[in-house]
């Protein structure tokens, strides 16, 4: 993976993935290490991310930004943590329920 254009940035979306899907356990530290602002955070790097990339046009696989499996890689990782922090806070209407809401009504919007 490392060895096309963006093979570090896809290395860390990667590792971001590996985080929230290998254990509830891992999942607890994000939060306890970041808090619930990592939902904002990774959502605004998300939305880089696909601002980059239309940017970038179509078919145009260098340049700014990552490739589009990176960025849907971002985008499951944060429902999973959203998800996670929205069953461990028992509150849909919570950080991690307005962050999921703004993300699928997004592309309702363009």
């Amino acid at each position: 993976a490392m060895r096309g254009p963006g093979g570090e940035d896809h290395v860390g979306c990667i590792a971001l993935l590996r985080l929230s899907h290998e254990s509830d356990y891992l999942m607890s530290f994000i939060f306890e290490v970041y808090g619930s602002s990592i939902l904002h955070d990774l959502s605004c790097l998300y939305q880089g991310l696909k601002t980059s990339e239309l940017e970038r046009g179509v078919g145009c696989d260098y340049g700014k930004g990552v490739t589009p499996i990176s960025r849907r890689v971002v985008l499951k990782v944060i429902s999973r943590l959203a998800l996670y922090e929205m069953k461990e806070t028992n509150d849909q209407s919570g950080k991690g329920g307005t962050i999921l809401q703004q993300l699928l009504q997004a592309p309702l919007g363009e």
